[in-house]
């Protein structure tokens, strides 16, 4: 698969990283539980930005959990064309999630995001998994429209510098999202 192919590869999904909690409880009341995709490209390459991510949720009154046994979302096969092998993961990472008894697949990588909320379409032929794959994506959302959703329930501190806030492309396009504006524009206090 194009150059992608090492990334799957070396992402078992046996489990989250050493340093990854499986639950990061929620702090204050809990508002629901989300389960957190590490993603094969966001785990390799920037752990932080997960555990930045389960912290924020935390925070804001989520129970974060990283399901054991996750891996590739299949997101980059299918981006590549390679849409056989992507259901496989799909069907997969159905599996693991649906487990969980999240309220919320919770996404920090909006290419996988665009594609795990497309699940249904990706397996509506499926007869095992064609309703299932709906639903799923039906729960999928970027950790920006949990937030915007839910409203912000943590403490803020001021932060004394300038931010401008970004949609990925694949938040703002292919996941046709709009949820997210409002709540990242607003200012923090001081």
């Amino acid at each position: 698969m194009g150059g992608h192919g090492s990334l799957h590869a070396g992402h078992t999904g046996s489990r989250p990283g050493p340093r990854f909690p499986g639950v990061t409880p929620a702090i204050g009341t809990r508002r629901g539980r989300v389960a957190l995709l590490l993603g094969c490209a966001q785990h390799a390459f920037f752990p932080d930005v997960n555990l930045a991510t389960a912290r924020v949720l935390a925070n804001n009154g989520f129970e974060v959990v990283a399901p054991k046994g996750q891996g590739c979302c299949g997101s980059l096969f299918v981006h590549e064309g390679e849409r056989e092998h992507g259901k496989d993961l799909a069907r997969k990472s159905i599996d693991v999630f649906e487990a969980t008894g999240a309220d919320f697949v919770a996404i920090n990588a909006a290419g996988c995001g665009s594609a795990m909320k497309e699940y249904g379409e990706l397996l509506r032929e499926d007869p095992n998994y064609a309703e299932r794959a709906a639903a799923f994506g039906r729960k999928v959302r970027d950790v920006s429209e949990i937030l915007a959703e839910s409203g912000l329930a943590g403490t803020l501190h001021p932060l004394k510098l300038r931010v401008a806030y970004h949609d990925a492309c694949h938040l703002a396009h292919a996941s046709a999202s709009d949820r997210s504006r409002g709540h990242s524009s607003r200012p923090s206090p001081g």
